[in-house]
C-alpha cells in the first residue's frame, strides 16, 4: 500500500491514555474494532458503528403499529406533540365568554367584555417502560434463516406494542391519585360536570344529542367521535332510531335499525358523529390474576374488616340490596398479587360498605384493585370494580355503588390539537440497550409522556352505560 504509513508508523511507542507497547496498542485497537462489530445492528444500522451501544429511536415504529392495529384506536387519533421537558406547559381553555347577542349600534361597543378563560398548566410527562431479552443463540437462528427480522428487533416491535396497549387503557382511565407513577387519563381530566351517570341505563342516541349540543353550547366543535364499548354500541343498534347511521350489508345507510347489523355513527344537530367501538373499554378487559413472580409480587392483601352500614353518599338503592362478594388484589411495580376473596357482604339501600385493609410489612403496594359480583351472585360473576390509592396502614375505602361492574364508559371526543394532545419528551419512544452480562442481548422500551385536555368543557363522558338493552 505505496505511500501510506503503517500502525506501526503511526504508534511507534505507546499512547499516552492506551500505555504498553506498539503491539499491546494494536492489540487494544483490535478488541475494540470486536467490540463495536459485535452483536447485531436494529434494522437500517451496519456493523463497525457500534449501533448496538446507542439509544435507538422507535417513533416510526409507533407510527406504523398505531397504523396496523386497528383496536389502537385512540392513540391512533391525537396528535402527538414535542416535548423540550419533563414538565410540560401548556395552556388551557376553561371558559369561552357569553352567550349574548353580537349585534351593536353604528359606532358603539359591546357594552359587556367576552373574555374566554385561560389558565397556564404544566403537566409532568410519565415514565412507561417494558424489559426486553432475547437470547444470542434466538438472535442468530432468526438472523441466519434470513426470512424475518433479527428477533431482537422483532421482540422490539412486541414490547412496543405492550407499551402502547396499556397507554391506550390509561389514556381513558389512568389517575394519579391512585397510581402517582401515572398521568391521568380522560376520565379524571374531563370537566367533572360533563361526566354524566347513566346508573346502569342505556346510552341512547337522544342523549348523545343532547351532549352534543351541550359541547356546542360551551362553544366547542362537534366531537370527532363517540368512544365506547362494543356492547353499548350493539345495543344503541338495537334500540334503532332514525338518527342512527348503518352498515348494510349491501353499503347501503339507513337510519332504522334491523338485527345484526351495527350501529357506525348517529346524525346529530351539529353534524354526523361517528362510534368508535373500543376493546379497551369493555367492561371485562381487566380481570383478577397474579401477575409477576411469586418472590417479588406483593402479597395477597389482609383484611380487617368490611361492613356494611348507612353512608350520606350512597348510591344503593331498593332494587340493589341483596348479597354481594368482594375480591381484592394487591398491585405494585413488581406485578399484582393473589386475590383476596371476602365473604357476602348483606348491603340495603342507602348503605356503604367499608374496607379496612391493614397489610402490615408491606411496602410495595401501589394501589387495590376490586372486583365484586352480581346482586345475590356467585365469586365467577365478580367483575372490575374500581381501583383504590394505598395509602399507608391502615387504607381505609368505601364501595357507595358509585361504579357498578359490568357497565362501561363513553367518552365524546375531539382531537384538534386545541383541545387534546399526547405530549411527548424529544423523540418519542426509545430502545434503550442494557449492558450484556451473559450470553442474551438485554433492552427496555421507553416512551416519556402524557395525555394533555387543553379544553376540558368541550368534551364530555357517560359512566355506567348498559351494556345490553333493557327492556
Amino acid at each position: 500500500m505505496g505511500g501510506l504509513l503503517s500502525l506501526d508508523e503511526l504508534m511507534p511507542t505507546a499512547h499516552p491514555f492506551v500505555g504498553g507497547t506498539p503491539g499491546e496498542a494494536h492489540a487494544m485497537i483490535d478488541e475494540l474494532v470486536k467490540a463495536m462489530t459485535a452483536g447485531y445492528p436494529p434494522p437500517g444500522g451496519a456493523g463497525g458503528t457500534m449501533a448496538g451501544l446507542t439509544i435507538e429511536s422507535l417513533d416510526g415504529t409507533m407510527t406504523y403499529l398505531t397504523s396496523r392495529e386497528r383496536h389502537l384506536n385512540l392513540m391512533r387519533r391525537f396528535q402527538r406533540a414535542k416535548a423540550v421537558n419533563i414538565a410540560h406547559q401548556f395552556t388551557q381553555l376553561t371558559g369561552h365568554g357569553h352567550q349574548l347577542s353580537p349585534f351593536i349600534q353604528e359606532g358603539g361597543l359591546p357594552g359587556v367584555v367576552s373574555d374566554s378563560t385561560w389558565v397556564r398548566n404544566t403537566r409532568q410527562l410519565m415514565i412507561a417502560a417494558e424489559l426486553g431479552e432475547v437470547t444470542d443463540v434466538a438472535n442468530a437462528v432468526e438472523m441466519q434463516s434470513g426470512v424475518t427480522p433479527p428477533m431482537v428487533a422483532e421482540e422490539s416491535r412486541r414490547k412496543l406494542h405492550n407499551i402502547l396497549r396499556k397507554l391506550e387503557w390509561s389514556c381513558f382511565f389512568d389517575s394519579a391519585a391512585i397510581n402517582p407513577l401515572a398521568f391521568n387519563g380522560l376520565a379524571t381530566q374531563i370537566n367533572a360536570a360533563n361526566v354524566e351517570d347513566m346508573r346502569g341505563a342505556n346510552l341512547t342516541t337522544d342523549k348523545i344529542g343532547e351532549r352534543v349540543v351541550s359541547i356546542l353550547n360551551a362553544g366547542g366543535p362537534l366531537p370527532h367521535a363517540a368512544f365506547m364499548s362494543f356492547g353499548v354500541q350493539d345495543a344503541l343498534g338495537q334500540m334503532g332510531g332514525s338518527h342512527l347511521i348503518l352498515d348494510r350489508p349491501d353499503g347501503s345507510r339507513g337510519g332504522d335499525s334491523t338485527l345484526g347489523i351495527m350501529a357506525k355513527g348517529q346524525r346529530t344537530v351539529g353534524g354526523p358523529v361517528p362510534y368508535e367501538g373500543s376493546y379497551f373499554l369493555q367492561p371485562t378487559f381487566l380481570t383478577a390474576g397474579a401477575i409477576g413472580a411469586a418472590a417479588t409480587r406483593p402479597a395477597a392483601p389482609l383484611l380487617t374488616s368490611a361492613i356494611a352500614g348507612a353512608s350520606a353518599t350512597s348510591n344503593f338503592v331498593a332494587a340493589d340490596a341483596g348479597n354481594y362478594r368482594y375480591e381484592i388484589a394487591a398491585v405494585g411495580l413488581n406485578g399484582r398479587s393473589t386475590s383476596l376473596a371476602v365473604a357476602p357482604v348483606a348491603v340495603v339501600a342507602g348503605d356503604g360498605v367499608t374496607f379496612t385493609m391493614n397489610d402490615a410489612g408491606i411496602t410495595d403496594v401501589v394501589y387495590y384493585e376490586v372486583y365484586r359480583s352480581d346482586r345475590n351472585g356467585a365469586a365467577a360473576t365478580n367483575k372490575f370494580m374500581t381501583r383504590v390509592a394505598f395509602t399507608g396502614l391502615p387504607t381505609v375505602f368505601v364501595d357507595d355503588n358509585d361504579d357498578i361492574p359490568g357497565t362501561s364508559w363513553c367518552f365524546l371526543l375531539n382531537f384538534d390539537l386545541d383541545i387534546t394532545e399526547f405530549a411527548q419528551l424529544g423523540v418519542g419512544p426509545v430502545k434503550v440497550p442494557i449492558a450484556k452480562t451473559a450470553l442474551s442481548e438485554r433492552f427496555c422500551i421507553v416512551l416519556v409522556g402524557a395525555l394533555i385536555v387543553k379544553a376540558p368543557t368541550q368534551l364530555w363522558a357517560f359512566k355506567n352505560c348498559a351494556e345490553t338493552v333493557i327492556p
